[in-house]
């Protein structure tokens, strides 16, 4: 894969004006490919260069607003959301961290772009793990995880989101809200006959068992 002409620390040195300037020579070719090429490196990057990542993505939120290529616009702005989000965890800003997933897995579900969702529904959850999101925020999270999967038809994914979501609650001790995510899981898996799924979910009642040092309902 070809990388983009500029290497990313000149990218992220470029003041706002030049960049925006680069950015909309880099739509005039291959918008996705390009595009794409240009959110990898930034991914690469976030960890150490969080608030210039964000300054870029919110930029490009701006520019790919105004593309004549509606399609192509809410593709790019999906996946801009991601890594915004990570730019914003990334500097501890849990507030806006949220709001940014809110907002972006709702563009991805009108859309039904399932990539795009996919990685800030797996994104978000570091909000979960790392102890930055109140424990009685995450359900109010998982919900629009889930309304996202199950909207797509990926049920898979929903009850793999559940059984995730049933480990971190089992770890934060709270014990009705593993259940009813494994309750959940359960009646997911049965409706549509997912055989495998069923036995994840058993293997997660069982580490959810000695997590909690309770016994989970069956």
């Amino acid at each position: 894969m070809c990388k983009p002409t500029k290497t990313v620390d000149e990218i992220l040195s470029l003041s706002d004006e030049d960049y925006t300037i680069y950015v909309g020579n880099l739509l005039k070719e291959d918008a996705l490919y390009k595009m794409d090429e240009l959110d990898d490196e930034l991914l690469k990057t976030v960890d150490k260069r969080p608030v210039d990542v964000e300054r870029i993505c919110r930029i490009n939120s701006v520019v790919f607003a105004k593309l004549d290529k509606n399609d192509v616009s809410t593709l790019l702005l999906a996946y801009n959301f991601n890594t915004l989000m990570i730019a914003a965890i990334c500097q501890n800003n849990i507030s806006e961290s949220k709001s940014i997933f809110l907002e972006g897995i709702g563009l991805c579900r009108d859309n039904k772009y399932y990539e795009a969702g996919k990685s800030l529904s797996q994104n978000v959850f570091r909000l979960f793990t790392s102890g930055q999101m109140a424990h009685d925020e995450a359900p109010y999270f998982l919900t629009k995880i889930t309304e996202f999967y199950n909207a797509l038809e990926k049920h898979k994914d929903t009850m793999e989101a559940l059984c995730a979501a049933a480990l971190y609650f089992a770890d934060a001790s709270a014990f009705q809200s593993a259940y009813r995510a494994i309750h959940d899981a359960q009646q997911i898996a049965l409706a549509h006959k997912m055989l495998h799924p069923q036995i994840q979910i058993l293997e997660t009642q069982g580490m959810g068992r000695k997590k909690l040092g309770v016994r989970l309902k069956d």
